[in-house]
């Protein structure tokens, strides 16, 4: 479940290795992530949240996901705008 919520959030992205950098993430690990085969742990899982601006639930939970992924961005996008106008 977490890997394909997190491959749904990551497909935007053209360079997996460029994103794994972003995060801080090793690429190889990341691609564990991204397979299911690994979990992060608590930290990483909280840094990849903030990075998307997402509830963790958002990776954790089943189902929904071209929904999941659109409620995420929309959540992303009012976050941005809140941090601007402040």
């Amino acid at each position: 479940m977490f890997g394909a919520n997190l491959r749904q959030l990551a497909a935007d992205y053209p360079s997996i290795s460029d994103l794994a950098r972003q995060l801080g993430i090793n690429r190889t690990q990341f691609n564990r992530y991204l397979s299911g085969e690994s979990f992060p742990r608590p930290d990483v899982l909280a840094r990849i949240c903030r990075f998307f601006e997402i509830d963790a639930r958002v990776l954790l939970e089943g189902g929904g996901g071209e929904q999941r992924r659109r409620a995420a961005r929309r959540t992303c996008a009012q976050g941005r705008r809140a941090a601007a106008q402040r």
